[in-house]
């Protein structure tokens, strides 16, 4: 009961969370403000997917 509960939030919070702090990290180690940008386009995308699956 708890993993389906789970699977939504992981999907469309956690996921795209993950996906912007790499954005960030890889922007501050690298100095090129463009894996900010390319973080937040994955991270746009993936939530948009994931609630299209859910079922809502």
């Amino acid at each position: 009961m708890v993993q389906r509960a789970m699977a939504p939030v992981f999907g469309l919070v956690l996921l795209p969370l993950t996906i912007i702090a790499g954005g960030i990290g890889m922007a501050t180690t690298f100095d090129d403000p463009m894996w900010l940008v390319a973080g937040a386009v994955l991270a746009i995308a993936t939530g948009f997917f994931m609630r299209g699956n859910s079922g809502r």
